[in-house]
């Protein structure tokens, strides 16, 4: 597991593949983090998405979809 660096503001989560899910989240101060569980139950970790790529305003929501095997879309609203 790990430790959630905040209060959660908003969450989405979905999945593409059997056994896993993925979850978008942004803590109050409006950072926007990703995780994922994979099929042997394990969690992948915390990644700061702010860290991959600029974001430059604070996230009020976030949504998640499936519509492919083994792809995941997640949308967020400044």
């Amino acid at each position: 597991m790990f430790g959630i660096p905040g209060p959660v503001r908003c969450v989405a989560g979905a999945s593409a593949a059997a056994g896993e899910s993925q979850f978008m989240f942004a803590t109050e101060d409006g950072h926007l983090w990703h995780t994922q569980r994979v099929p042997n139950g394990s969690w992948s970790g915390l990644g700061d998405v702010q860290g991959q790529f600029s974001v430059p305003h604070r996230i009020g929501a976030v949504a998640a979809t499936s519509s492919l095997a083994n792809e995941t879309q997640f949308m967020f609203v400044l």
